[in-house]
């Protein structure tokens, strides 16, 4: 959430940067831009006349002062000490609240172990590659890999996401974010869970000789491959109604040749 506070101490929410982004343009901001807010998000400095921040009271210091070393997780070598959460946090494009999470959980956050200064708790050397270093590929719906990115945050900066650490835990919930589907790249696809998508695998067939013109790996798949001037919704409900009817259905007929009751497994 992201809270926008006024000089006369009004205090605007947000459900993301770029509904601020919008919210300015309408406002007497048209150049407003996500970029530059991010930064000044990250930076702790106003834009476009208002403070910007991730806490609702800005008299909250949000673990400012409260000095951090930064940890690299396979030697546990001290690379770098920070006066805060929030400038640590802007170093490595995560929300200053997650330095604090791994401060007290003794976890990675930003691809690095953290621990504040006095802290004498042993750490464990983390010998798997950690998330950040690790490549990453956009899915759409259907499982489709898109794009491959080196890290999350080449994925991150490619999609405008704010905080890479996003990606991440989008893929430990098993959820989209940015409006994608996300995997490590050298993992399976996985299951994606969406109430909105079946798993009907079909084969497009001619509607007269019965000969196999596509396959494809979802109804919703099918439905983009049509230009019929109807949403993807409503040309997909009417394909899996003429597949199971065994009936035509936009000049085609449709055969399942597999289906599942929740979720798409998409193939590698």
């Amino acid at each position: 959430m992201l809270y926008m506070h006024d000089p006369d101490g009004t205090i605007g929410q947000f459900r993301g940067i770029r509904k601020a982004v919008a919210w300015l343009a309408e406002h007497g901001h048209p150049d407003a831009t996500f970029a530059n807010l991010q930064q000044a998000l990250r930076d702790g400095t106003a834009y476009c006349g208002r403070t910007w921040t991730t806490l609702k009271n800005p008299d909250d210091t949000g673990g400012a002062g409260i000095i951090v070393e930064q940890i690299d997780p396979k030697t546990l070598k001290v690379e770098a000490v920070y006066d805060g959460y929030p400038a640590a946090a802007r170093a490595v494009g995560v929300l200053p609240e997650s330095i604090g999470t791994a401060c007290s959980r003794q976890i990675p956050a930003g691809g690095w172990l953290w621990r504040r200064r006095g802290d004498e708790r042993p750490l464990r050397k983390w010998t798997k590659r950690i998330g950040h270093e690790r490549g990453i590929c956009r899915l759409d719906r259907d499982g489709t890999v898109l794009q491959r990115y080196e890290s999350v945050k080449d994925a991150a900066q490619a999609v405008g996401i704010a905080y890479p650490n996003s990606i991440i835990q989008a893929i430990d919930a098993g959820r989209p974010v940015g409006g994608y589907w996300w995997k490590y790249a050298d993992k399976r696809t996985p299951v994606l869970r969406d109430k909105r998508l079946k798993l009907m695998r079909l084969e497009q067939c001619d509607a007269h000789t019965g000969e196999v013109v596509g396959e494809h790996r979802s109804a919703q798949a099918a439905a983009r491959s049509l230009d019929v001037g109807l949403s993807v919704v409503t040309v997909a409900a009417r394909i899996r109604a003429a597949a199971r009817a065994g009936n035509p259905a936009f000049g085609y007929r449709w055969r399942i040749l597999h289906e599942s009751g929740d979720g798409l497994r998409a193939s590698d």
